[in-house]
């Protein structure tokens, strides 16, 4: 395999970073040893747990300083204080609809209230001695370079908020990346909720709840393992293609962590977290997906006629908790801190929004398991040290942890893994029909995480289940899992379907974990279907068989399945009547030329694709379901889905004047954002880094996905989501061989030399090579040996 050629200057730049760091001959504590290779991937070496954890943190922060110290900020609760209560900034999980913009006010509220001394205590409390010292490494490993001089770029050192990482601050992160999938999406909605009479929300009638515009920037993502009955050496190949934002904190970096007879794993950690959550080692390697779980529950309650604040519970009423939440502000400012009243129910915070509204009949309270769920640092630890599919398995039923997360994996011994053993409400089938609120007939973007139920009836809360980790949650014995050897996989759809033959279906599990026998989202079929041509060989790729260098090639190959299955259909459909009347959107569109440019398309979403952005557009505007995966509503499909056959159904456009509207429109908002018919996509998707403008590949719903919505007048906004890290890695007699991106680079330092290249790597359409053995890295290694002194501040390098 050819490793892509890197730039000389970049090698340079790093080599001139080490040689800045003042040499220290002082041996404080444990040596660590950290080697860089391209593209800045630290490989971090130490004796010890702390060891490990402390040059994790050092390369880090040389790496996303500023980011890192903002976000930390925020999970305490801090904003308010140093940067002014009125400013705001914009969050990506603060809403379910893709985003909103917060105030500084509150969001230190939301933080304050949710991540208290209390949870950080617990998890502290919970965690092993490995994990504690991990984290203790971590922080102190961070302010390591704090201590040093400033890198070119770090320009927040001299800014207001800028300060040392606690170690509280590393669990906080810990605490808080379980709910930010649930209780952060309902931020504001949390914050504001005020009772009738003091400032709270209007009533709303049924008839002004309407279901809102929603843009097509919704996420996934992509897992397969290859068991031996697939793969050219007989053993197992891991594919980890998580989506992530390309933009704030919810990122993943890549990193390797040794200590020698104890941990050897590479993987992706969310920033700031002080563990990889998917990845590899020298036998098994992980990735994860986003389950279709209900993972919190809603419960709308009956209130005393008497007092808002006070609720049913059976044939009595029960009063809501005050509260109080004090937020610091600006020392200049010489005001006292600012006071906020939440409420608490028995299940959880009240909340309110425009379809949930707090009135003098009814309030609505978020019931969130993920509050609770501090055992995640252990859960990921103790999986980057599982040798095999079983291991880890075993890990995931010891401390059910995964938050909001499949496990698929694959191990040296040609085994393969699917598993569901996520956090999930115990709440029965029966209990599912019985206690459903009526408001649950009405459009409900909170319903993409949980149900709304009724609170006022005692049996309608969670069950508990005595073999539950984690009381009123589903046990480990009662979730979905396989052990297989050939494939498994997973791209957002529920579990039913974990592998490409019905033979292996599961079911029979509880209907808040997912459905049954139902239509396959776009991604899920197409990894089906790469995997299928592999077995048979049957894809121009040579004899039959999975290595990591066919699968990286097939992933490139960019094909639009929904183009595959609709646009013959469509096409006809144009060609006989290209004409059509958009009375709403102002007279007549021609579609001669649109059908023109979708009949020579290739049916790819490659950079030289001509055609990819306006069938993208013509997607959009047709209705899908409201579930994780990419899937168009059953009137839209010719022949309609059959669950003998998930793989190949449905298929075929049912032309509709609404499906010549749709099509129509797109022609419509592309001719306003300035976007010819036939651009090229290279031309309209991009990343811009530093004034250079770097193509991607790709598209907001096919298996190689990237998210950047059409603007009018401007075009596709830069990419803001999509692939992330991805490896693709086999396992052969010397340890993983394979490939990996970090797909928006290691760095958010605009000045940094790996600010930009991985993600010009990956615009070529390309992956770089793992470098995890010893011979290996040092072979690649970029620049000096820097060793760190775990009780000092400064490094030396050699």
């Amino acid at each position: 395999m050819n490793r892509p050629t890197r730039s000389t200057k970049v090698c340079a730049a790093r080599a001139a970073l080490m040689l800045t760091l003042a040499a220290s001959p002082m041996a404080f504590g444990a040596p660590v040893e950290v080697r860089f290779t391209p593209y800045g991937v630290a490989h971090v070496k130490a004796d010890d747990f702390q060891g490990a954890g402390y040059g994790y943190g050092w390369a880090f922060a040389r790496d996303n300083l500023c980011l890192a110290v903002d976000h930390a900020v925020t999970l305490a609760g801090e904003r308010s204080k140093y940067l002014g209560a009125d400013k705001s900034y914009f969050d990506l999980f603060a809403n379910i609809e893709g985003g909103t913009n917060v105030t500084n006010e509150e969001s230190d509220t939301f933080y304050r209230a949710y991540l208290t001394p209390k949870s950080v205590a617990a998890a502290k409390a919970y965690a092993s001695p490995e994990a504690r010292a991990l984290v203790r490494g971590f922080a102190r490993g961070f302010n390591a370079h704090i201590d040093e001089a400033a890198l070119a770029g770090e320009t927040c050192r001299s800014g207001p908020g800028f300060r040392r990482l606690t170690e509280d601050d590393v669990w906080r992160r810990a605490v808080h990346i379980p709910f930010l999938e649930t209780s952060n999406h309902m931020l504001k909605e949390i914050v504001n909720a005020r009772p009738p009479g003091s400032g709270g929300s209007k009533p709303f009638k049924a008839a002004e709840i309407q279901a809102p515009v929603r843009d097509d920037v919704s996420a996934g993502s992509n897992a397969a393992a290859f068991g031996r009955d697939m793969t050219t050496n007989g053993r197992g190949v891991s594919f980890s293609n998580p989506h992530f934002p390309w933009v704030g904190p919810e990122r993943l970096y890549a990193v390797h962590l040794t200590v020698p007879g104890r941990l050897d794993v590479f993987g992706g950690a969310l920033y700031g977290l002080p563990v990889p959550m998917l990845g590899f080692n020298k036998t098994f390697g992980w990735s994860i997906t986003y389950t279709t779980d209900y993972h919190a529950t809603v419960y709308e309650l009956d209130l005393d006629p008497k007092s808002p604040t006070r609720y049913r519970i059976g044939d009595r009423y029960e009063a809501m908790t005050p509260i109080d939440v004090a937020v610091p502000v600006k020392a200049g400012e010489n005001a006292p801190p600012l006071k906020h009243v939440l409420w608490r129910t028995r299940y959880g915070y009240v909340l309110v929004t425009p379809y949930l509204p707090w009135t003098r009949e009814k309030a609505y309270a978020l019931a969130d398991p993920e509050l609770d769920n501090v055992r995640m640092v252990d859960q990921f630890l103790d999986v980057s040290r599982s040798a095999d599919v079983r291991e880890a398995k075993a890990a995931l039923d010891k401390h059910m942890a995964f938050p909001w997360s499949n496990l698929t994996a694959a191990d040296s011994t040609g085994e393969v893994l699917y598993a569901n053993i996520s956090l999930t409400p115990d709440i029965s089938n029966a209990q599912l029909m019985r206690c459903r609120a009526d408001i649950n007939r009405t459009y409900l973007p909170i319903n993409a995480i949980a149900p709304v139920l009724k609170g006022s009836d005692p049996t309608c809360a969670w069950r508990d289940e005595p073999s539950a980790v984690q009381p009123g949650t589903i046990p480990p014995s009662a979730r979905p899992s396989t052990f297989r050897s050939d494939f498994a996989f997973n791209s957002n759809d529920s579990y039913w379907l974990p592998t490409f033959t019905t033979k292996g279906v599961l079911e029979g599990y509880a209907n808040v974990i997912g459905n049954e026998r139902t239509m396959r989202g776009e991604r899920t079929r197409m990894g089906a279907l790469l995997a299928l041509g592999r077995q048979s060989g049957s894809d121009g790729l040579g004899a039959p068989g999975i290595d990591p260098g066919k699968w990286e090639a097939l992933f490139f190959r960019s094909r639009n399945l929904m183009a595959e299955l609709l646009l013959d259909d469509l096409l006809a459909d144009c060609r006989r009547e290209p004409i059509v009347n958009l009375a709403a959107q102002g007279g007549v569109v021609d579609l001669t030329h649109a059908c023109e440019t979708l009949g020579r398309w290739d049916r790819t979403d490659r950079l030289d694709a001509r055609g990819s952005t306006l069938f993208a557009q013509f997607i959009r505007n047709l209705e899908r379901l409201p579930e994780t995966g990419m899937k168009l509503a059953d009137r839209y499909w010719a022949t309609p889905f059959d669950p003998k056959d998930p793989i190949h159904t449905p298929r075929g456009l049912k032309v509709t004047p609404e499906t010549r509207a749709a099509l129509a429109k797109a022609v419509i908002m592309l001719q306003a954002s300035g976007v010819a018919l036939d651009e090229p996509l290279r031309d309209v998707q991009h990343a811009e880094r530093n004034g250079v403008f770097l193509p991607i590949s790709g598209s907001s719903y096919a298996y190689n996905m990237v998210v950047a919505p059409l603007t009018p007048k401007v075009g596709l906004a830069p990419v803001f989501g999509g692939d992330s890290y991805m490896h693709i890695v086999g396992f052969g007699p010397e340890g993983p061989k394979g490939r990996f991106i970090v797909t928006y680079s290691q760095s958010t330092n605009p000045q940094s030399p790996h600010f930009s290249d991985m993600t010009a790597l990956f615009s070529s359409q390309a992956l770089a090579d793992v470098e995890f053995t010893p011979q290996e890295i040092a072979a690649t290694q970029v620049g000096p040996t820097v060793i760190l002194h775990t009780e000092g501040p400064l490094a030396e390098t050699r």
